[in-house]
């Protein structure tokens, strides 16, 4: 198998994300990989509200630039917990629907592999969440997902 050279690790700051982020620089120090990092913000809502029209309209802008920033400055934090001394790292955000996104973002990227966990914020109990399902079954680059830590009592 050729090395990695080129990794990305889509996130949504879930615990999920942590693991799948420590999974992606291990693999990017043994490869001399280059690391991307990417959340996307969903934009599902802010169409709904920019349907109507006239206040809500004016309302959507303001809460999308809101949030842009919060998620700009909560992507670095998220970056800057780990040690990537060494690493070429870069971040970015993307706005849309995230499964879209992230698969057009890898297409676009030619990367060679991604990293991602396997249940978001919003976990299913046996499945794989749906946006690294879509991941897995129309990303043209190898996707390793990581699993929820398991906790035995």
């Amino acid at each position: 198998m050729p090395p990695f050279k080129q990794i990305l690790v889509p996130t949504d700051f879930s615990d999920d994300s942590v693991r799948a982020m420590e999974y992606s620089i291990d693999v990017a120090r043994q490869n001399q990989a280059k690391l991307s990092v990417i959340h996307v913000m969903d934009n599902y809502y802010q169409h709904n509200m920019e349907y109507g029209g006239g206040p809500g309209l004016e309302l959507a802008k303001q809460l999308r630039v809101e949030m842009l920033e919060t998620l700009e400055t909560e992507l670095g934090a998220f970056i800057q917990r780990f040690a990537l001394e060494g690493l070429s790292c870069q971040y970015k955000l993307l706005e849309g629907n995230p499964s879209t996104e992230i698969i057009e973002y890898v297409a676009e990227n030619s990367f060679d592999l991604v990293v991602i966990g396997s249940h978001g914020k919003r976990k299913g109990l046996w499945q794989l969440g749906s946006v690294a399902e879509k991941v897995v079954h129309h990303s043209r680059s190898c996707v390793l997902v990581i699993k929820p830590e398991v906790i035995s009592s």
